[in-house]
């Protein structure tokens, strides 16, 4: 891009993030160096043994700490309170009882709320973006046990199966708790099986594990040292040979083998700079563009068969009628659809791009990122709000992440979910949790807005964000907005 197409200031501000990011994910990749591969216990900050309703729980967090290091794995957990701590007791229980049992490490993320560290653990890593910090927790992870939780907890699930999906070795992350039978039950109806494609690969349900019961976190750690025996393999070979490189070395789904250089740490440095470098060119191809965009997210699998064809359709229409700029996460499916129809409708205001993964086909308004995590952050950077269509495991993930980051105050954002039969059950799902257990708050589950009305998805989008009254007084450009029904304001 030419020096003229770009805000110096706005990019520089860009540049400084990468670096910051980039800074701390190495601090944490070499400072949480094992001799052990880990388990990744995740749950929620806000369980308290004093509450009736969390006691069973945290008293399972316990169990489940302990089962995790008897069997020879480290505890990895947020490094909060809640199960992350009840899980760092049981860690700290079985060293008690067993000098040589390993460590109990903690990544924790600096939010005004969570200001107090577990004093159960061996050594603490600070982050103050999530995705740097589910990095450096997965970095050595044989798998990971889901306790109960809210959003967050259900962020990081959606991650493991993300990584299991895309790695070449197993990688199991169990649900472990009665809690989360609604959404086990919503995630096989959105299955491919007998007669229907779902949005969600056979393959993917497989890896879908719930345990319940009193004995559930033994047999939850049985099945992960079942199915990571390939990756606890490989890391003690490494070990043994030197090389400390990341034991997930496809975590942020890169080609290269990591694990290929000898030298101490050398496998960490590589990734960083390799993140680094991807992180700027991401943010320099965004800031070539016209300003922020509404976001688009959907399955990226869709058929001529798929019920939400239509609404893509005509979701793209009103995005190049109304000159809104497009940013969608992929060139795929049902948001390669919007994206063509944008084009076709467009204005000479409107632009259409989309980010895409290295290695896919793309047209020349598609940036590739070598990184899925550096995709997520530069889709996030580069819009003010989006829509989210059905989708799989990527659609889930991508979705958790962010309505996470905006229940922490993390972004300001909008994110608007569009398909009333396919969302309704996982808000209901996230509203059981709410009331019946307490780990999300009912304010938390009411910011999911969903509509089937293409109109009321972009207005929502837009009414509900700064970032885009900022960008339209910069621009000094007038933007028709489309008529706002009822609906958005009750939203």
């Amino acid at each position: 891009y030419r020096a003229s197409d770009v805000d110096p200031e706005r990019l520089e501000s860009s540049f400084a993030m990468a670096k910051r990011a980039a800074g701390e994910l190495l601090h944490g990749l070499v400072a949480t160096q094992g001799d052990h591969p880990g388990v990744v216990i995740c749950g929620g900050a806000r369980l308290k043994m004093e509450d009736p309703r969390h006691r069973e729980d945290c008293e399972l967090a316990i169990r489940a700490g302990e089962s995790v290091a008897r069997e020879g794995f480290s505890v990895h957990t947020g490094g909060g309170m809640g199960v992350m701590h009840y899980a760092a007791v049981g860690g700290r229980n079985e060293q008690e009882r067993n000098p040589n049992a390993p460590r109990v490490l903690g990544s924790r993320i600096s939010l005004p709320f969570e200001t107090v560290d577990s004093p159960c653990l061996d050594l603490v890593s600070r982050h103050d973006y999530f995705f740097t910090r589910k990095a450096v927790m997965f970095k050595n992870a044989a798998g990971a046990m889901i306790l109960p939780g809210g959003m967050g907890t259900l962020d990081e699930y959606f991650d493991a199966l993300r990584f299991a999906s895309t790695s070449k070795e197993p990688f199991p992350a169990p649900l472990v708790g009665e809690i989360w039978r609604p959404l086990h039950h919503w995630l096989k109806e959105h299955a491919d099986g007998p007669g229907q494609r779902g949005y969600i690969s056979k393959e993917a349900l497989d890896r879908i594990q719930l345990f319940t019961g009193r004995y559930a976190e033994i047999e939850a750690t049985e099945y992960i040292k079942a199915e990571s025996a390939q990756r606890v393999a490989r890391f003690h070979r490494n070990h043994a040979a030197g090389n400390h490189g990341p034991l997930v070395h496809d975590i942020f789904g890169s080609e290269s083998d990591l694990l290929r250089h000898p030298e101490f740490y050398r496998a960490d440095v590589t990734m960083v700079w390799d993140f680094l470098e991807d992180m700027f060119s991401t943010f320099r191809f965004l800031h070539g563009r016209q300003g922020p965009a509404i976001g688009v997210i959907g399955s990226s699998q869709a058929t001529t068969e798929d019920a939400h064809l239509h609404f893509a359709d005509r979701l793209g229409s009103e995005i190049g009628a109304l000159g809104l700029h497009m940013l969608a996460a992929q060139d795929s499916g049902l948001m390669a659809l919007a994206g063509l129809a944008a084009r076709t409708f467009k204005s000479s205001e409107t632009s259409v791009a989309f980010l895409d993964r290295a290695g896919n086909s793309f047209g020349p308004d598609t940036h590739l990122c070598v990184m899925d995590p550096v995709r997520r952050a530069g889709f996030l950077k580069g819009t003010y709000g989006a829509v989210v269509m059905p989708g799989g495991i990527g659609t889930i993930d991508t979705a958790c992440e962010t309505q996470n980051l905006i229940n922490c105050g993390k972004i300001d954002y909008s994110l608007v979910f569009a398909g009333t039969k396919y969302w309704t059950p996982f808000k209901e799902a996230l509203q059981g949790i709410a009331q019946r257990w307490g780990y999300l708050s009912e304010r938390e589950v009411a910011k999911m807005q969903i509509t089937d009305d293409p109109s009321v998805a972009i207005s929502a989008s837009i009414l509900h964000s700064k970032r885009f009254g900022r960008a339209v007084m910069e621009s000094q450009r007038r933007i028709p907005l489309p008529v706002l029904s009822p609906d958005v304001f009750s939203a």
